[in-house]
């Protein structure tokens, strides 16, 4: 888990309250926010890992793969739609 969460709601709400805590083993008391009711228990603190380039290079590539398809996708279908709009009968 990082300090700060994710972009999401919920994740920034985990984080902020285990990061409130201080040692192993504790948990937080009942907390009731926006994103909903949580109760968090501290494990462990591990170490950040630190990953080379070249380790996750193919998974990076694989990524930017997938969202450039998507983006071609989502660009050829607003086109199309622009370009040969649908009518509906009596609409």
């Amino acid at each position: 888990m990082q300090r700060g969460g994710r972009l999401d709601a919920w994740s920034k709400a985990v984080s902020e309250i285990a990061f409130s805590i201080k040692n192993p083993g504790e948990v937080s008391t009942v907390i009731t926010r926006q994103e909903g009711v949580f109760l968090i228990r501290y494990m462990a603190l591990e170490p950040a890992v630190q990953r080379s380039f070249e380790s996750v290079r193919g998974q990076l590539e694989k990524f930017e793969r997938q969202r450039m398809r998507e983006k071609l996708e989502r660009e050829f279908e607003e086109s199309i739609r622009a370009k040969y709009p649908v009518e509906r009968p009596g609409g």
